[in-house]
């Protein structure tokens, strides 16, 4: 038994040993050792106004990001800060063609220390490419009451050194990408054309990409709308009776490739029915018809964009009988 008591006390005293020894080699104080500085970093690219940075990754449990430095050859003492990453890669965008750059990056870690900077690389993001086309084109005609017009989408060109694009026009479908057929430039992807409109006249158009180099891309494929004369309605006649389902009437519009007919308990608004069909009458299909209450109805006709009505009647009233 004393022996085991001996052995007990030995134990306990050689723990207690280990605890102050470990206590004294565990830091105290706030977190002051910066992370190594990031290694192996290369430019893996560098054209069209932007370079592309690539190095590997630090290994510090504790490591919050990288800063990416960047200067100009001719002032190689005066980084300052273009980014921060998460990753080991960084995209540095809308550069002058003609400037070599110079980059370094830094690791940080969650306390805010920062390392010293990698090595330092050049890069001269020279114009190789023009932009990509434009892609997903809309052109819809309008004729309504804010006016005849033609609209034109497309979706947004990612290219760092984008100028901005170039709408091209012709009444015929031979757009050719001439000065004598460009209508407009324009940063925006929406245009709005309401020069020479005329009510069942088309027009054809094309959409390039620019670059701050004036490298254009090639251009979308001609697409083509015309504003179209406005349905004159037939009945139910405006202000009358209608049955629990009347039907409704209109006189065919030339070119329309079908039309959209709007029910609603208002004359701006409130819509309760609607529908789209190549015929120029239809019965009503929507919610019963309350006797007494006031609708309104009006038809749109249908070119390119069926949920966009090219032009669009008067709009007329009705009570349920």
């Amino acid at each position: 038994m004393k022996q085991v008591s001996t052995l007990f006390v030995s134990v306990f005293l050689l723990s207690l040993l280990i605890a102050c020894d470990r206590q004294e080699s565990m830091p105290s104080g706030p977190d002051t050792t910066p992370p190594l500085p990031p290694v192996d970093l290369i430019v893996f690219d560098a054209r069209d106004g932007s370079v592309l940075l690539l190095w590997s990754s630090n290994r510090e449990g504790d490591l919050a990001g990288y800063r990416i430095y960047r200067t100009v050859e001719m002032q190689p003492d005066s980084f300052w800060i273009v980014g921060e990453a998460n990753e080991t890669a960084f995209v540095d965008e809308g550069l002058d063609y003609d400037t070599t750059y110079l980059y370094a990056v830094t690791a940080f870690d969650r306390s805010g220390n920062e390392s010293d900077r990698s090595n330092v690389l050049s890069a001269q993001p020279i114009n190789v490419f023009p932009p990509r086309q434009p892609r997903d084109t809309r052109v819809q005609a309008h004729n309504r009451e804010d006016g005849v017009f033609i609209s034109l989408q497309w979706d947004v060109n990612t290219e760092g050194d984008l100028k901005g694009y170039y709408v091209y026009r012709s009444l015929d479908p031979d757009v050719r990408i001439e000065a004598r057929f460009l209508l407009d430039s324009t940063f925006s992807t929406a245009y709005r054309d309401t020069m020479g409109m005329e009510v069942g006249r088309s027009l054809y158009y094309r959409i390039t990409a620019l670059d701050k180099g004036q490298l254009e891309s090639t251009p979308t494929p001609v697409q083509w709308d015309r504003p179209l004369a406005q349905p004159i309605l037939a009945s139910p006649a405006d202000g009358s009776l209608a049955p629990a389902f009347p039907t409704f009437r209109w006189r065919p519009v030339p070119d329309a490739s079908n039309y959209a007919v709007f029910v609603s308990t208002s004359r701006f608004s409130s819509e309760i029915w609607s529908t789209t069909l190549g015929d120029t009458t239809v019965v009503y299909g929507g919610p019963f018809l309350t006797a007494g209450i006031t609708y309104y109805w009006k038809v749109g006709t249908i070119t390119n964009t069926p949920w966009d009505p090219n032009s669009l009647s008067d709009v007329w009233s009705f009570r349920r009988e």
